[in-house]
């Protein structure tokens, strides 16, 4: 991917998205890089991905793709049962 960070924050801007979103890079100028970074620690194949992250800051879940609201109404649910 080679979207610098000024248009994906544009993006989010513009499509309302308000929850916490990590940009991967290893730069010092912002820039996307194909060194093994987060999404290599977090196993990240494929995009869009979504972590699920319980309250102990573990991953709970890992799903490639895109992502229904029922999905992710149910993955929400789980972490919150896990308490």
């Amino acid at each position: 991917m080679d979207d610098s960070l000024d248009s994906v924050n544009n993006f989010l801007d513009n499509t309302g998205i308000t929850y916490v979103n990590l940009f991967d890079y290893k730069n010092k100028e912002n820039e996307a890089t194909t060194d093994k970074n987060l999404s290599d620690k977090f196993g990240i194949v494929g995009l869009p991905t979504t972590v699920f992250i319980n309250s102990k800051g573990l991953i709970n879940h890992i799903h490639v793709g895109e992502l229904s609201k029922a999905l992710l109404s149910e993955r929400i649910d789980l972490l919150i049962a896990e308490r």
